[in-house]
């Protein structure tokens, strides 16, 4: 029998209106991802918040809608490591191979086809940007005679817009750096 966790209203809007973000109020209150929305979900019903603060945010209700990123994009080689890992699951990590505004190509990170993960990129201090989080498809996976030596491709099925503006920065970093 699992125990409901009580969260103090007024404390957790005060950290929303302060900017703490949704993974920092995930990790700070043990909530998962759909459980971050329950949140927001109530403090929105109980007229606690205004929408226009959670505006943005990953785990917003108001932000549920996936962004389909319909184009067939190039994806960009990865030559330098760039460091990914699964947000619930920490110690699961991986380098990025390849990337695109649809997806990425990663290696060392285990996936099974059809499984979704919240996949928190590491932009290196090389590239001088900012790490970002996106939720991901498994779409194809080659095992390896060990975990480090697996490949697997992800369909990016969800990112806010400002995470997006990260990937977009890292792709343009990526052309300027393999000419």
């Amino acid at each position: 029998m699992s125990a409901e966790r009580q969260i103090k209203a007024k404390e957790i809007v005060r950290e929303i209106v302060s900017g703490i973000g949704d993974y920092e109020l995930m990790h700070k209150y043990g909530l998962t991802h759909k459980g971050l929305q329950n949140v927001y979900r109530q403090l929105l019903d109980a007229n606690l918040i205004d929408a226009s603060v959670l505006e943005g945010r990953v785990a917003s209700p108001l932000n549920t809608t996936e962004t389909t990123l319909a184009s067939r994009l190039p994806r960009r080689d990865v030559y330098i490591p760039l460091p990914v890992h699964d947000f619930n699951n920490p110690e699961e990590r991986g380098i990025v191979t390849d990337i695109s505004e649809r997806g990425l190509g990663v290696k060392g990170l285990r996936a099974e086809v059809g499984e979704e993960k919240i996949l928190v990129v590491k932009a290196s201090k090389f590239y001088q940007l900012k790490s970002f989080i996106l939720k991901a498809k498994c779409r194809w996976m080659k095992p390896g005679d060990d975990v480090q030596e697996t490949l697997a491709g992800f369909e990016i099925i969800s990112i806010t817009k400002q995470e997006l503006q990260e990937l977009k920065n890292l792709i343009e970093t990526l052309d300027y750096v393999n000419r």
